[in-house]
């Protein structure tokens, strides 16, 4: 062929190519199909995605209780056979009072024979800062979110078991109205003329009796940190003329039952009791306030069984106990979700007084106690 021709087909060739490629690049491009997916439905929406449900935690063994010896007979007719079965601990009961429960913790430091005691704010206090205790085990003590958190111990170590309420000016409203004489509103009333010889007070190592000191201070425009020693002079000046009688705890209670009493300054517990049983006793929530005294349940530290103690104080917290509580102890339940009946509704404490309560600084309590100890003494005696 020419080469003139041959140059012209080449010529023509290139530019053949150059439009079929013009024309590839504008063509539109292939999209992918997509992988279809599900359209979720309603109930998918809102359904959350199952979780395990988590294991409970299960104890063995044997576990060693010193609790109340007034409980000891409710605790075992209702709920101690079915914490054993649930649980797999075996539990050994025995009574007795706060401060013997202190002591024995105490003189039996770093090798005790007991796991778990229950006992009243002041001596848990004393507890704490002898270094006695355990602190709370969390993943076991599921109850604890039902408790009103102003009843939560600050150093997470033990639970509020019961409200006990805390000193109480209980009043034979009879023997007041047979007198045309008028019934105290103040703790400051007890000190009234007018019941001269006739007021009784429980015992300085009582925890009532304390807090009465403490919220006197507070009647008094102070507290009980700085003020204690004007609360003291008040008692020495203005109430132990009218003292019938300082004594324990029992016999405060009988002496107001008998009616040698006629006002008097005790445990609300016991006040609560009587009233129950048809005495004339009205509890009389002092105007300046009261505060809320607890009983609790603590772990020893160095227990042998921490996991059965710590099972036994969540049982404690759950709603089948302490919805009996308030009838079958006349006592204060401290979750926040127990109804009080009417029939006791006056006679206990309820998750309703908490916000209402006083709060008393139980780390000067517990550091000035012995000076409070001598100061009483000296006024009424042995």
């Amino acid at each position: 062929m020419h080469p003139s021709r041959i140059k012209a087909l080449l010529k023509w060739l290139a530019l053949a190519l150059s439009v079929v490629s013009l024309l590839a690049s504008c063509a539109p491009s292939a999209t992918p199909t997509p992988t279809p997916r599900p359209t979720p439905t309603f109930v998918s929406m809102l359904t959350p995605t199952p979780r395990p449900t988590p294991t409970p935690i299960k104890g063995e063994g044997q576990v060693v209780v010193f609790g109340q010896g007034a409980w000891e007979k409710w605790l075992g007719d209702l709920f101690i056979a079915k914490f054993e079965k649930e649980s797999g601990c075996k539990v050994t009961y025995f009574g007795g009072l706060s401060s013997a429960m202190l002591a024995r913790i105490k003189a039996e430091a770093g090798r005790p024979t007991v796991d778990i005691v229950n006992m009243d704010l002041a001596p848990q206090t004393d507890a704490k800062m002898m270094g006695l205790l355990e602190k709370n085990n969390r993943d076991i003590l599921s109850n604890l979110e039902f408790v009103h958190p102003k009843l939560l111990d600050p150093d997470d170590m033990g639970i509020p078991f019961i409200m006990l309420g805390g000193p109480v000016i209980a009043v034979r409203h009879d023997k007041l109205k047979e007198r045309n004489l008028p019934m105290p509103e103040s703790w400051l009333d007890v000190a009234n003329p007018a019941y001269k010889g006739r007021v009784g007070i429980t015992v300085i190592t009582a925890t009532a009796t304390q807090n009465f000191v403490a919220l006197i201070a507070r009647a008094l425009g102070g507290n009980e940190v700085n003020d204690y020693v004007r609360a003291f002079d008040w008692v020495e000046s203005k109430l132990a003329p009218n003292v019938m009688a300082v004594v324990a705890v029992a016999e405060w209670q009988k002496l107001l039952e008998e009616g040698s009493i006629w006002v008097g300054v005790g445990t609300w517990g016991r006040a609560a009791e009587s009233a129950y049983r048809g005495i004339p006793v009205t509890l009389v929530w002092a105007k300046e306030g009261n505060n809320i005294d607890l009983n609790n349940l603590v772990v020893v530290k160095g227990a042998s069984n921490p996991v059965c103690a710590q099972l036994w104080m969540n049982y404690a917290l759950s709603k089948e106990v302490q919805d009996a509580i308030p009838e079958g102890l006349l006592r204060g339940p401290v979750r926040s979700d127990v109804a009080i009946s009417e029939k006791v509704k006056d006679l206990v404490i309820k998750p309703a007084d908490i916000d209402r309560a006083v709060e008393l600084n139980r780390d000067a309590l517990a550091k000035n106690l012995p000076d409070w100890v001598d100061r009483w003494t000296r006024i009424f005696g042995k």
